[in-house]
């Protein structure tokens, strides 16, 4: 027994599964947006972390949050990772409202061990400026303590380059 379905019927059948396929895409949530490359990131933040880097071995990774002119929200303007323009987490901005310094160990496997300093920015004026989030080696030897001290060294490097929120979103030096 064989069934002839008329045209107009596989047609609309066709018409009506297209019709939903592209209800469905509509209606699924957008790719999350690519953030900016830290390399094509001209501003004068991304020099100091790229600086730093250069300078300091014993740094893994290094990057600013700060709230950009006419922005009322704190994102990552510098970043040795490609990161710039995300936002800046909950706890990132628990540590920058309370005043607080935060260790975050890090491993990444292969005995690849990190020690993430998440601590206040501030400017040559003492202005607070944003975060810094600083992440060292950890090397034998290295403890919270040593990291800790090598971080308020870096930042008071940092505050004497930096002479108010504006400087860091000048152009690069």
């Amino acid at each position: 027994m064989k069934f002839f379905l008329p045209r107009i019927c596989l047609t609309g059948a066709l018409v009506a599964c297209a019709v939903l396929i592209s209800s469905v895409r509509a209606q699924a949530p957008a790719a999350p947006a690519a953030y900016g490359k830290a390399a094509d990131n001209k501003n004068y933040a991304q020099q100091l972390v790229n600086d730093l880097m250069v300078e300091n071995p014993e740094l893994y990774s290094a990057g600013i949050h700060a709230t950009p002119p006419g922005s009322s929200e704190m994102v990552i303007v510098a970043q040795t990772k490609d990161l710039i323009g995300k936002k800046s987490s909950a706890s990132d901005l628990k540590i920058f409202n309370d005043d607080q310094v935060q260790f975050q160990p890090e491993d990444k496997g292969g005995g690849n061990r990190f020690i993430a300093v998440v601590s206040r920015l501030k400017a040559s004026s003492g202005e607070v400026i944003g975060l810094a989030v600083l992440s060292f080696r950890s090397d034998p030897g290295v403890t919270n303590l040593s990291v800790h001290l090598r971080d308020v060294a870096l930042l008071n490097e940092l505050a004497r380059k930096l002479p108010n929120h504006a400087a860091l979103f000048g152009p690069m030096r």
